[in-house]
């Protein structure tokens, strides 16, 4: 479940491991109805060079959303944030949880970037075929490549640069990204809607 990359820790979890079975079809549908409402009512960030969801990760949550399917996804983080915290020894702390839902289409990708914050992470729900590249190392020069399976929890220390392979299917890429953020870190950066997801 923890593996080592270049000595940096990922926490790597299928749902059948931890006892759950995700209603990808009703998640998806989920996002591609709320993408247009959110492209059409706000603005990238400036950080994401692309017009997609992505880039309006700070404008909402999808875990605000009412979509039942999604509390498998939940169950998914909570089950592996558990596994890394046992593994790295994290101390106890309150920590907020930020998630957006990522839809790509054939020729884009999700671009290079890195988040703010203590843990990112991210669920695939469509997403076979593909990679998610992270870069490591000094400079962030060595590029490891995690292949994305459906049902897949991908967890790691926060502030790792990362991207996507371009897709290049005819069906839509989806998936769902989270940061896990610390009280520190919530009163330092804009995160979006967020909500408390460890009280300690």
């Amino acid at each position: 479940m923890i593996q080592y990359y270049d000595n940096e820790p990922f926490c790597i979890i299928q749902q059948e491991d931890a006892g759950i079975s995700i209603d990808f079809l009703s998640i998806i549908e989920y996002i591609k109805f709320i993408e247009p409402k959110i492209l059409s009512s706000t603005k990238a960030d400036s950080s994401h060079n692309a017009e997609d969801l992505s880039s309006r990760f700070y404008t909402w949550n999808i875990f605000l959303s009412q979509q039942p399917a999604l509390m498998q996804v939940y169950e998914l983080i909570n089950y592996g944030y558990e596994k890394f915290k046992q593994e790295l020894k994290f101390i106890d702390q309150p920590i907020w949880i930020h998630s957006h839902g990522n839809i790509h289409r054939k020729g884009q990708q999700l671009v290079y970037h890195a988040h703010k914050y203590f843990i990112l992470g991210y669920i695939s729900l469509s997403a076979e075929g593909s990679n998610t590249n992270f870069y490591l190392g000094e400079n962030n020069t060595k590029k490891i490549s995690i292949p994305n399976k459906d049902g897949q929890l991908v967890m790691a220390l926060g502030q790792l640069p990362h991207d996507t392979d371009i897709w290049e299917y005819d069906h839509e890429r989806c998936s769902i990204a989270f940061n896990l953020i610390t009280e520190s870190e919530l009163k330092m950066h804009s995160a979006g809607p967020c909500f408390p997801f460890r009280f300690k």
